[in-house]
């Protein structure tokens, strides 16, 4: 009876508990691999953000070289359009010289006709830096002088001139005309 005792508590007692062992195993190993399923995902996940992030970055660098391009650019373009108004304003600087000995010599022609043929011609001696006022402006020629003068100061507006580079082409045309 022994034995069959023993037969009977290993497969009454001892049975029920290798199944419950073989299923404890089975249990923790389904647990152990959700958990590695689980890791896996997560560092999927990770692994897809970190890519983003590098790929925002990169569009970054990407659009602030562009700015940094197109700075440049501007900043050469005005360089040269700098360039261009100077050379602008030394024509228009030497139109003006021009205008003014134009002007001085039709005076200086008005002078001798009007005179008297007794008297010598007397013609101003002519400066270069500061030239002879004459005594009073035609109206052409202040009408001229104030056109020159609201174009200067359409262009100071305009940011073409700063308002040192106005108030010294002004007294330069002034002191020309008036």
């Amino acid at each position: 009876m022994t034995r069959l005792a023993l037969l009977f508590f290993g497969l009454v007692v001892l049975q029920p508990q290798a199944v419950l062992a073989q299923q404890d195993n089975s249990a923790a190993a389904q647990r152990a691999q959700i958990a590695n399923q689980r890791i896996q995902a997560e560092a999927q996940r990770v692994a897809e953000e970190e890519a983003k992030k590098a790929e925002a970055e990169a569009r970054l660098m990407a659009e602030a070289e562009a700015a940094q391009n197109k700075e440049a650019l501007a900043r050469q373009a005005e360089a040269e359009r700098s360039d261009e108004e100077r050379a602008e304003e030394a024509k228009a600087l030497a139109r003006l010289a021009a205008e003014s000995e134009a002007a001085r010599a039709r005076e200086a022609q008005a002078r001798q006709v009007a005179a008297p043929e007794s008297e010598p011609l007397r013609l101003p001696p002519a400066q270069p830096q500061s030239p002879a006022k004459p005594a009073s402006s035609p109206p052409a020629q202040l009408d001229r002088t104030l056109e020159q003068i609201r174009t200067l100061g359409e262009l100071r507006d305009a940011g073409y001139l700063t308002d040192e580079e106005f108030q010294r082409l002004k007294r330069k045309i002034l002191a020309d005309r008036l």
